[in-house]
């Protein structure tokens, strides 16, 4: 986990409470807050850096929760060995693996 100076830290725990008020880190579907909190902190960074007040849209919010979704979706199938990551020309590419296929062809049979 990133370390954010420490107006964004506070912004971050702010973003957090109000999240944690409806309820999106309970629950089957809960969110893990460390990936809301480093989707939120990458967004306000540049922020802090030119010095601007930190403003954040109620569409930049959806985006970011649910790239934190995504991000945390990616990590478990990473960690159960269903996917896998390979950057080719600076870009990060996803692909099954063994473990998926094999998966995959069973459940064809």
């Amino acid at each position: 986990m990133t370390t954010f100076p420490e107006s964004i830290e506070e912004a971050i725990d702010e973003i957090i409470d109000d999240l944690n008020s409806v309820n999106l880190f309970e629950g089957e579907d809960a969110i893990d807050p460390t990936y809301v909190r480093e989707e939120f902190g990458n967004f306000l960074f540049p922020q802090w850096k030119s010095g601007d007040e930190f403003r954040i849209s109620f569409d930049d919010a959806e985006r970011l929760i649910k790239r934190a979704a995504i991000s945390e979706s990616i990590d478990r199938l990473k960690d159960k060995g269903i996917i896998d990551t390979i950057v080719e020309n600076g870009e990060e590419k996803f692909y099954l693996t063994g473990k998926a296929n094999e998966y995959i062809k069973k459940r064809r049979s």
